[in-house]
């Protein structure tokens, strides 16, 4: 059996707060020094200064993604540059031209959300009444249901209201639609005759 690595502090904290800064885990950051993942996180117990270098490398990977979510949430612009190459008539080639053109990348929507339902949970989680609903008593419960009851009639209310407008406007209710005329039965058929 191999014997354990001994730990070096003077060589473990930087290389693991290197690391840690580019976004390594522990098992890579493990894999990297050629150690198992338990010997990371029990040197990071065992060791103040382990521990607080690899704390505070993964502090400086998280900002990193941090800034680039803010930066998606709000939109940014950056400048690309185009180099072009061209060649004169004898094939040799000019001067390098460099295009250099502001681009701009809009706001996107998901980051936003994101953003906004782990920075403020209460405001804008995705289902407010029903996760709350949970925490109220049952005289509470009833009463927002009857609440939500009231709302859905007022919403079934203006429904009917429509249907009343529309006959206004049409002449016709909705549920008599114009419908093909009927044809007549046997019976009638006989009477006409």
């Amino acid at each position: 059996m191999a014997a354990k690595p001994k730990y070096n502090p003077d060589f473990h904290d930087d290389w693991a707060w290197s690391l840690a800064a580019m976004g390594a885990t522990n098992e890579e950051i493990a894999k990297a020094m050629g150690v198992s993942k338990r010997t990371i996180i029990r040197w990071s117990q065992e060791h103040e200064s382990f521990g607080k270098a690899l704390a505070i490398g993964k502090g400086v990977s998280d900002a990193k993604v941090i800034r680039s979510l803010y930066q998606r949430a709000v939109g940014y612009e950056y400048e690309e540059e185009k180099r072009i190459v061209e060649y004169d008539k004898e094939g040799n080639i000019k001067p390098v031209k460099v295009e250099k053109t502001k681009k701009h990348v809009p706001p996107d929507v998901g980051a936003q959300c994101f953003w906004l339902k782990n920075r403020q949970k209460a405001k804008w989680k995705d289902s407010p009444d029903y996760a709350d609903s949970k925490k109220l008593e049952p005289k509470q419960r009833r009463e927002e249901f009857e609440y939500k009851k009231e709302k859905d009639a007022g919403v079934i209310m203006e429904l009917e209201d429509l249907e009343d407008v529309e006959e206004e406007v049409y002449g016709n209710s909705s549920s008599k639609r114009e419908q093909p005329p009927e044809t007549p039965s046997e019976a009638e058929k006989d009477n006409t005759v």
